[in-house]
């Protein structure tokens, strides 16, 4: 078996002796696999601790982007168009028929020259109740 492993296999198995025995990653196995259990609660320890500290994890919604703190900032040129959304559920209109004023009025997407769809529309009716706050102080 031992002949089947190349230089470079070796050097990742001296490596990882060498990180068990300096104690630098605990929740090692003896196969050098991470135990699964540890991992997924220190992502989601991590995670918490971002949003506590009021930083947004994963893409910016449709209207924000990420600032160098890691919060959310309202772009902009995506405010009316969000506000338009919103006032225009507000107004009982089904999410198909805002999607489509949107492609008919060439109110450009998130992906710029895609299509609007309802899904897309509710997505940011709900988000806009969440991010309401940021919103309206712009």
């Amino acid at each position: 078996m031992s002949d089947l492993i190349n230089k470079n296999d070796n050097a990742v198995l001296e490596f990882l002796k060498d990180i068990k025995s300096q104690n630098d990653l605990k929740y090692v196995y003896n196969d050098g696999v991470p135990d699964l259990d540890t991992v997924s609660g220190r992502t989601k320890e991590a995670l918490r601790k971002l949003k506590d500290d009021g930083r947004h994890t994963g893409c910016a919604p449709y209207g924000f982007e990420i600032n160098a703190e890691g919060k959310l900032s309202p772009l902009k040129s995506h405010i009316d168009i969000i506000k338009l959304i919103y006032n225009m559920k507000l107004e009982n209109k089904a999410l198909r028929t805002i999607a489509d004023y949107l492609n008919l009025n060439n109110i450009v997407t998130a992906r710029k020259g895609g299509r609007w769809h309802p899904m897309t529309v509710k997505n940011i009716v709900e988000r806009y109740e969440k991010y309401t706050n940021i919103l309206t102080k712009h």
